[in-house]
């Protein structure tokens, strides 16, 4: 017997008591019927849906045009207002549709690849970098059999993330946009094609891209995208649109069985399930039963937003690129809400405004949005959050400061300045799996240029050494003591032990005890003077209790932009961007050098880069200032 899985099982059922225990054991139990019967009908290839078969379970109507009939009336012009076609360059568009109709993709990092055949279950990536790597997914499995291997060196494993974001099928948008530009029937071959290609290639339940509900909710929306685009083409076949609604409606069945709830603990994860779902229940609102459900996709949806968003227009899991991709989702479901005639409250319109307020004010320019926390490029159509959407859903008020206490997070946008200063806040209901060892750490931006960069993830399971540097404590732009992080990692790679803080800090002043066996407490003050020019770090550290031991050094890092250029004086550090001088960085008892430091931008990506470090022996230190001035 498994005595310390015995003991964990104890722990989870006094944790979450016998009502939500019993509740979660009852869903155990339901799964396992259902994986029992359907990995069998799976392995014979007898799990998805025909039409024949879809005629027998719903009372469809045999023939299958006057079903087609009726799904070509629907529509989406309530959304056609996210992605307007006239707000885009239509030869760029253009221009983008034809190399996706030519296979070529460029996939996390992957640069741009011309394919003779789509890799559906292939980390195409990792092959570009080791010929010799095992880099397949085994399409003839069942899906609950995949199983997520991390690599446990910085050699990569394969990254099953490469096959499930090409499988999200982002790129049919861009080629429904050019099908609506040209009329040209080779964006419809193409849809028919590779659609077609996956479905033949991803057997239902077998494989790695039903390995996870997310990127099946994510998939749906794109199909229905895409089937509103060409659904008035003639050139498509009637049989293509049987068999591409059956495999919709395969979609709509599994998410029904598969929602991403662990243990009441829900995330970014279940809302994209939700999405997907409330868009597949437009399509088959004509199944007797589904209008109810749709209602209940509406309650869910609304209860996720109370749950997920704080009060403040942030998302709870504390990354302000997984807060973007939140955003994005509930924007879907209340422009798809409102057309479907649910209502929304002003309390919802309100919040929903500012999570676009947060986005607006994490931005140092167009484009550039501050990463913090977990980034995995996530989206969950092709153009995600574009800056029409923050400019016409934010409020108008504009804001030179703002704290939010509960995602812990300071922010000054104020002339030529752009900082933030990451605050602890954490409570126990929230999940862990996307914080980094970052309280403390500032970003800065001056005069539009990124100088000090928060270094962004790169890589989740192919490599837990490079998953665990990268949200490390000394890639960051904080203060700590050499060797340790403020919370230990573990085997786990998506949680972090973060213990509860209620933030009391105040705008771009913080304290935290995160080193509590030392008892230490530690202090970081940040102020911009009144002309603007001159930015102060103030750094120190208080005893809360005895203090009377041997400390690690005290050490401090500064990751730079890639573009920063460093040049040293006697007066500390100035630091330029294409031969014009931005800052310049100096502290009387902080001595910084220049080191070698890695940064990633988008997930899959990763560049050398360059950061200022300094080292102090604790018995020497002292309450110490760094200033910046602006040049």
């Amino acid at each position: 017997m498994n005595f310390a899985k015995l003991r964990r099982c104890g722990k989870q059922f006094i944790k979450l008591g016998p009502r939500r225990s019993f509740h979660i054991l009852e869903n155990r139990i339901k799964t396992g019927c259902f994986n029992h019967y359907w990995r069998y009908m799976a392995k014979k290839n007898e799990a998805g849906s025909t039409w024949l078969s879809l005629v027998k379970r719903h009372g469809f109507p045999k023939n299958f045009d006057e079903f087609f009939k009726t799904i070509s009336r629907k529509k989406l012009s309530c959304l056609e207002e996210l992605y307007p076609i006239n707000d885009f360059d239509k030869n760029d568009v253009i221009k983008q549709a034809d190399e996706f109709v030519n296979k070529t993709f460029e996939i996390l990092g992957s640069g741009k690849r011309t394919f003779d055949s789509i890799p559906w279950n292939d980390d195409f990536r990792l092959k570009q970098q080791n010929k010799l790597a095992k880099t397949s997914f085994d399409k003839d499995a069942y899906y609950k059999d995949i199983h997520i291997k991390s690599g446990k060196t910085k050699t990569f494993a394969k990254d099953i993330k490469v096959p499930w974001e090409l499988s999200r099928f982002y790129h049919l948008f861009v080629i429904g946009q050019a099908y609506e530009l040209t009329q040209d029937e080779k964006y419809t071959k193409a849809f028919v094609e590779q659609v077609s290609d996956w479905m033949e290639n991803n057997q239902f339940l077998l494989g790695p891209n039903w390995v996870c509900p997310m990127d099946v909710g994510i998939r749906s929306i794109n199909f229905v995208w895409g089937l509103m685009f060409f659904k008035s083409s003639d050139s498509v076949s009637p049989k293509f649109w049987e068999k591409f609604l059956c495999s919709m409606y395969d979609h709509f069945f599994y998410l029904e069985n598969n929602w991403e709830v662990y243990d009441s603990l829900t995330s970014n994860h279940y809302i994209s399930d939700l999405i997907g779902y409330f868009y597949l229940c437009l399509v088959f609102s004509d199944i007797p039963g589904v209008k109810d459900k749709t209602r209940w996709c509406y309650q869910e949806l609304l209860r996720e937003f109370e749950k997920q968003v704080f009060e403040e227009g942030t998302d709870y899991e504390g990354s302000t690129g997984y807060h973007k991709l939140v955003t994005e989702i509930f924007s879907h479901f209340y422009l798809l809400g409102r057309e479907l005639a649910f209502p929304f409250s002003t309390f919802f319109v309100d919040k929903l405004s500012r999570m676009y307020d947060f986005i607006d004010m994490c931005s140092s320019s167009p484009g550039k949005f501050v990463k913090i926390g977990d980034n995995d490029s996530g989206r969950i159509m092709y153009y995600s959050i574009t800056e029409k959407l923050v400019n016409e859903f934010k409020s108008k008020n504009k804001k030179t400061k703002e704290f939010y206490p509960r995602f812990g997070l300071s922010v000054l946008k104020k002339n030529d300045w752009h900082i933030t200063l990451r605050h602890h806040a954490y409570d126990q209901y929230q999940p862990s799996g996307h914080f980094h060892n970052d309280v403390g750490s500032v970003t800065l931006a001056y005069k539009g240029k990124d100088i000090f960069i928060d270094p962004g993830t790169y890589l989740y399971t192919p490599s837990e050494v490079w998953r665990n540097h990268m949200r490390s404590v000394v890639v960051h732009n904080t203060f700590f003591l050499d060797g340790l992080e403020f919370v230990p990692f573990d085997y786990r790679l998506f949680a972090l032990e973060i213990p509860a803080q209620i933030n009391n800090d105040k705008h771009f002043s913080l304290e935290h005890d995160l080193y509590g066996v030392f008892e230490l407490r530690a202090h970081r003050d940040l102020n911009l003077n009144e002309t603007d020019k001159v930015f102060k770090i103030t750094d120190w550290w208080t005893c809360i209790g005895t203090c009377q031991r041997a400390y690690p050094q005290v050490c401090w890092n500064f990751t730079l932009d890639s573009a920063i250029e460093t040049k040293k004086d006697k007066n500390g550090w100035i630091l330029s961007c294409g031969g014009d001088p931005l800052i310049r960085i100096s502290s009387e008892n902080i001595k910084f050098n220049e080191a070698l430091a890695f940064a990633s931008k988008e997930y899959g990506e990763v560049q050398k880069t360059r950061a200022l470090r300094a080292v102090m022996p604790f018995e020497l230190y002292k309450k110490s200032t760094i200033i910046i001035e602006g040049l």
